[in-house]
């Protein structure tokens, strides 16, 4: 497991929401790992940014992660292809409940969705950390996701296929951070 999370406040609220960031181990031929917090959340209202890292492979598989079960004390992650190397770890993080956050349901055979935030954002020039996650489905689909539209009152997120069922949702989270542009033949 990773460091220990700190506390914080959330603005205008006594309520203390914690802050996870860990990384934890995960084996080889594996396709998913419960991850359990140090401190319990108080709901399982949070959202979970999770991917795998890999520091020691020349060629690492590039695979997208999603969470599938969320308790006040954990979560389990899943990928779709087992794991080649025992040299991966999950990057966890659980940001605390300041930012712009939250998850959005998904309809069946959607491709995209557009969410509104809560409060509007000073520019549109802010990152977006999303990711699809499925807490019902068996076997969820594993769908990457791109910001295709920002606007200082929400934006849009577009994925590569249709959904199967509305058991989808996209979890988010904006944060007042620089953008770094990649270009078109760019792969890292």
């Amino acid at each position: 497991t990773g460091a220990a999370p700190t506390w914080q406040n959330a603005p205008g609220s006594n309520a203390v929401y914690s802050y996870v960031g860990m990384t934890v181990p995960v084996s080889t031929s594996t396709t998913s790992q419960a991850i359990t917090f140090t401190n319990t959340q108080l709901d399982t209202g949070y959202v979970v940014f999770a991917m795998l890292e890999n520091t020691v492979d020349a060629h690492p598989q590039f695979q997208q992660v999603e969470i599938i079960a969320k308790t006040t004390t954990g979560c389990t992650a899943i990928w779709d292809t087992p794991l080649d190397t025992g040299n991966y770890v999950l990057s966890v993080v659980i940001p605390p409940r300041i930012f712009v956050e939250g998850e959005a349901a998904i309809g069946t055979s959607a491709t995209s969705l557009t969410i509104t935030f809560p409060m509007p954002q000073p520019g549109s020039n802010y990152g977006v950390i999303s990711q699809i996650q499925n807490l019902v489905d068996t076997n969820p689909q594993f769908l990457p996701l791109v910001v295709t539209a920002q606007s200082t009152t929400g934006d849009t997120i577009k994925w590569n296929g249709p959904t199967e069922t509305s058991n989808y949702a996209v979890a988010y989270m904006v944060y007042a951070s620089a953008k770094v542009a990649a270009g078109s033949a760019a792969t890292s």
